[in-house]
């Protein structure tokens, strides 16, 4: 009785656990994680155990302490492993593969999250397969593939839908909406964003809501409707500052300064990139730093400071480049082609 007591407890502990993951409160899930976790060793759960130790893993990757979160998926592994919970090993593995992920081993997750995706089908986890399907369809969208891409995030919605797991499903819409992004399909970027909105707002997902408010507000910038970028730049300026989220952070000050650009505020904007730009070098997030660096140098060509824009997009190529970003890469040195030509000199003989 005290061991059913326990694992009660291990379950209610880590429901509540879950709800302040939603909420973006990561302190207060961790900690309630870790009371699960101890809940269920003594009363004997080890799969409950293992859920728990998992849940720990992605607060910490979202706190970006990628040493605990591979310690702690690891562990959950392990302890899944030994006491044949299939379910739990696949789940713990597609946590792995995301540490990797964040540690710019594209390779190494992606060898994770088709042996997690394996794993999912034999025991037949449609809310896992939905997962493990975004996550490959984020390494796909990484290296260029962004038909192969979208493939993976429509079946990450089928799945989703038949598992009723809300969270990936509206996760998969704001990744369709951002390919659409990248395609400058902004119309249907829209479209994905304003569902995955929806979602959100019903299940009270406040974390994953200010990355769709991001990707929103950059589809209105580029569609020309200022006003409503302002708009939901201020909202999500709000709930940036309650998250602490510095990946966040730096998206919206960088889509400040482009609507700035957009406005003719070209000080101001440049300000604001140069603050994105520090907040993404400071936090180690090398594909938000291309992304201001290729906005820097948008605004520069702008301002007839071609030698600094050619500076600028450079960098922005080589750093996309090097995390195998070809589509972003290519999109830069169509920017470079428009630069004029360097003026060479002769030297006098």
């Amino acid at each position: 009785m005290i061991a059913a007591a326990m694992d009660a407890d291990a379950e209610e502990l880590t429901a509540q656990a879950l709800r302040e993951e939603r909420l973006g409160h990561w302190d207060d899930a961790a900690g309630l994680f870790a009371q699960s976790f101890r809940a269920a060793i003594l009363g004997g759960g080890p799969e409950l155990a293992a859920d728990a130790l998992r849940g720990q893993a992605r607060i910490r990757l979202q706190q970006r302490r990628h040493a605990e979160a591979e310690e702690l998926a690891d562990l959950s592994r392990e302890i899944a492993d030994r006491h044949g919970a299939a379910r739990a090993v696949a789940r713990a593995t597609n946590v792995l593969a995301l540490v990797r992920y964040a540690q710019k081993d594209l390779a190494g997750a992606e060898e994770l999250y088709e042996a997690a995706l394996d794993l999912a089908v034999d025991v037949g986890d449609d809310e896992l397969i939905g997962m493990v399907c975004l996550n490959l369809g984020v390494v796909a969208s990484v290296r260029g593939d962004l038909r192969g891409a979208r493939v993976r995030f429509l079946e990450s919605i089928g799945s989703s839908v038949r598992s009723g797991d809300k969270r990936s499903e509206l996760m998969a819409y704001n990744n369709l909406g951002g390919l659409s992004g990248i395609l400058q399909e902004w119309m249907e970027a829209q479209v994905y964003l304003d569902r995955g909105i929806e979602i959100a707002e019903r299940i009270g997902d406040s974390a994953q809501m200010a990355r769709l408010a991001i990707n929103r507000a950059e589809a209105l910038i580029q569609l020309g409707e200022l006003p409503r970028a302002h708009d939901a730049l201020e909202r999500t300026g709000a709930l940036s500052e309650r998250l602490g989220d510095r990946e966040v952070a730096a998206d919206l000050a960088r889509l400040r300064g482009m609507l700035a650009r957009h406005e003719g505020h070209a000080e101001l904007a440049r300000t604001l990139l140069q603050q994105a730009l520090d907040v993404s070098i400071a936090a180690g997030l090398d594909f938000k730093r291309a992304e201001c660096l290729r906005e820097m140098g948008i605004l520069l060509r702008g301002t007839a400071e071609a030698a600094e824009a050619r500076r600028c997009l450079l960098a922005a190529r080589r750093a996309f480049a090097g995390m195998g970003a070809r589509h972003q890469a290519g999109q830069v040195d169509a920017l470079l082609l428009e630069l004029p030509a360097s003026k060479k000199f002769t030297a006098s003989r």
